[in-house]
């Protein structure tokens, strides 16, 4: 990439957004998005998929959503492939191992995601 920017995966992107969702307790999906730097459309496309599985839940009463007991399991098996494949932000990029995605898939029953 030409500006200097790592390119995230789609288990970083995700564990991003659970992170963040953790951190920020009751935020709002800009603050959310804004924290993950991500753009709206790529935002809408996890954020909407964590939502429909249940990792993330939206709070009665207003526009602010937190995560689910559901997700914090999740962001722990995501924090423990990170540990095991040694991959921390700025590093060089490894592609999540086609097994271990399928895993993670079975595990959660994930939708897969297409790129447009």
């Amino acid at each position: 990439m030409a500006s200097g920017k790592k390119e995230r995966s789609r288990w970083q992107i995700t564990l991003d957004l659970l992170k963040v969702t953790l951190e920020e307790k009751n935020a709002k999906k800009t603050r959310i998005m804004r924290r993950a730097y991500l753009d709206w459309r790529n935002f809408q496309r996890y954020f909407d998929c964590l939502l429909e599985e249940g990792f993330i839940s939206k709070n009665l009463g207003n526009e602010s959503y937190m995560i689910t007991e559901k997700g914090k399991d999740l962001l722990k098996k995501l924090k423990e492939v990170d540990a095991v494949l040694g991959f921390k932000m700025g590093g060089p990029k490894i592609l999540i191992p086609w097994s271990l995605f399928l895993l993670l898939h079975y595990l959660y029953q994930w939708p897969v995601f297409v790129e447009s």
